[in-house]
């Protein structure tokens, strides 16, 4: 039986974090989604790959789910960490490009 490959969006966070580790523990294999690269310097969760994951960035989402079974989206900017246009980027534009993307790979 081979292992499915899941990528978890947002797994800095509490949610992703959680999720990301939940699944690794049951046996998938998980690319942790980051934004940016210094995060993958101390990444410190067993059994999860750090993947950068710029959901305004084309490039870094297609080598994110190339490969990939899976995707569970728990990215998100929150009120107070930008400004209400940032938000709307990241949070709408953004889930629209990674289901584009993950659609366009054939994800799932």
């Amino acid at each position: 039986m081979s292992r499915h490959t899941t990528l978890v969006t947002g797994a800095s966070g509490f949610l992703g974090s959680h999720l990301a580790r939940s699944l690794s523990r049951h046996g998938s294999l998980v690319r942790g989604g980051i934004q940016r690269a210094g995060q993958a310097a101390s990444w410190n969760t067993p059994g999860v790959s750090p993947v950068i994951t710029d959901l305004l960035d084309p490039d870094s989402l297609r080598s994110a789910v190339r490969g990939v079974n899976m995707v569970y989206h728990c990215a998100a900017l929150i009120p107070g960490k930008g400004s209400p246009d940032e938000i709307w980027r990241v949070n709408v534009d953004g889930t629209r490009n990674l289901a584009a993307t993950a659609k366009a790979a054939e994800v799932g």
